[in-house]
């Protein structure tokens, strides 16, 4: 028999990397967690999946409160109560893990400072002093010992002094919460801050945390601030709508560029915030998730989860969202969120 024929050639496979990033490419990968009472049993249901997260080696994992998450007040009540219980059942954990360094993003006040007692309306505290106080008591909690509220004991972290909460983001997406401008947001910023500051003043701030397109509220932020800004931060997914296409999806990855880069712009123009780096701290493919009535983003469709978050599909989007932002001169990019479904978690909560 006469030997088999040789195996084909092999053709030879070419790279190019772009070397004309207009900043030096340097991003920091991390994740988010959201507390919440829907949520807060997550590492208590899987214990394990402290390993896979640390072997994530994030960089300031994002704590994102919300609802009862939020340790003062009750939704819908005049409550001005403490209690840390669902906050620290994820806070803690995270604290232990990683780069012990995580970015606590106050999103939203407690539910006692807004109208009717609803994080979903107007503030009722125009100077935003006693969200300035309340802000402070976070800082005491984490970082400085602790605090006593009227008639209480003591509240303080488990982890400290071991561990402090060092980076502190103002707010969640402002553009699209309690009926704040950019005006307004800029006032709070510069009241929350300031008052931090004076409880630990080695402590950071992340500013901004925009959504949807409001790069915009850029230069009359950079014009009217007057506190400490160490970072700002934007969120940025490819969709809100589960029918768009693949090819739609990928087609959104420019504009990310394009917002980093006037982001920068805007900050450019004032000496004093010249040099502040930009983070994503939210990204993901799809926002969309279910209301109870069905889409959020869509009222009157049917929501389904979309899987292109943990598929083959992520597996190449996600590189190329990261090379992008990197050239683009983003310091940091966040996954939106470390637990979750198929749609975005990073750890299946379903499954374990």
């Amino acid at each position: 028999m006469p030997p088999p024929p040789p195996p084909p050639p092999v053709a030879n496979a070419s790279v190019t990397v772009s070397t004309n990033t207009g900043a030096a490419f340097d991003v920091a990968m991390s994740t988010s967690f959201q507390p919440a009472e829907w949520d807060y049993q997550f590492f208590q249901n899987f214990p394990g999946a402290t390993t896979p997260l640390a072997n994530l080696q994030p960089n300031h994992i994002r704590l994102q409160g919300i609802s009862q998450g939020i340790p003062q007040g009750s939704e819908g009540t005049n409550s001005q109560a403490w209690d840390f219980t669902i906050l620290d059942s994820t806070a803690q954990p995270v604290l232990a893990v990683g780069d012990h360094s995580p970015q606590f993003q106050i999103a939203k006040a407690p539910a006692f400072l807004y109208v009717n007692n609803a994080s979903s309306s107007n503030f009722n505290d125009p100077n935003f002093t006693q969200f300035a106080a309340y802000a402070q008591n976070l800082v005491r909690y984490y970082n400085t010992g602790g605090f006593t509220p009227p008639g209480g004991s003591l509240l303080v972290s488990q982890a400290y002094p071991a561990y402090k909460i060092r980076y502190w983001g103002i707010y969640n997406e402002p553009s699209i919460n309690n009926n704040l401008d950019v005006t307004l947001y800029t006032q709070l910023y510069n009241a929350l801050v300031p008052a931090m500051h004076s409880v630990d003043n080695s402590i950071k701030f992340v500013a901004l945390e925009m959504c949807c397109s409001s790069e915009n509220w850029v230069p009359v932020f950079a014009s009217n601030v007057t506190a400490q800004v160490d970072i700002v931060a934007t969120h940025y997914y490819s969709s809100c709508n589960q029918r768009n296409s693949d090819a739609q999806v990928f087609g959104t990855v420019p504009s990310f560029v394009s917002s980093i880069q006037s982001t920068y712009g805007s900050l450019a123009t004032k000496p004093t915030l010249a040099n502040v780096p930009v983070w994503i701290t939210e990204n993901n493919v799809n926002a969309d998730f279910n209301n109870g009535n069905g889409s959020a983003c869509h009222p009157g469709q049917t929501f389904v989860d979309g899987t292109r978050g943990s598929s083959a599909f992520f597996t190449a989007w996600r590189p190329y969202v990261f090379s992008r932002v990197g050239q683009a001169g983003a310091k940091a990019l966040y996954r939106w969120a470390y637990p979750g479904d198929a749609q975005f978690g990073e750890y299946n909560d379903s499954i374990g």
